[in-house]
């Protein structure tokens, strides 16, 4: 069902892996180049880390947040939110290797989001 939103995504040679949850960090889709890299605990941990900012973000008036960008020694982790008021919210967590071109990466998880957005809200 999500293959086709994510397509741009998976081809990408620097993404290593994805994976997409309702704002519970329920697993609706997942993709790892490599067998076992780990994107289940990744995303698990790192949606807690979203819901977190989301609360100290909105307890303080700073609005809603969208995305959060963690650069490691070896990778560089998103977390999108689709926006807290959409009817379905989903969070999308993507793994890259440290030397992806991140305005580029951005651009087609913008693309990716939008058609994972279109395919839940049916």
């Amino acid at each position: 069902m999500f293959d086709e939103a994510f397509e741009k995504l998976k081809n990408m040679s620097e993404c290593l892996a994805l994976e997409l949850t309702d704002n519970t960090g329920e697993p609706l889709f997942f993709f790892e180049k490599k067998k076992d890299f780990g994107i289940k605990e990744i995303s698990k941990k790192m949606n807690f880390v979203l819901q977190g900012i989301h609360e100290l973000s909105n307890a303080n008036s700073l609005g809603s947040i969208e995305s959060i960008l963690v650069n490691s020694s070896e990778y560089s982790m998103f977390s999108i939110c689709s926006g807290e008021k959409e009817r379905i919210h989903i969070h999308l967590f993507v793994v890259f290797s440290l030397n992806s071109n991140i305005a580029l990466a951005k651009l087609a998880i913008d693309e990716s989001i939008i058609q994972a957005l279109a395919i839940v809200n049916t």
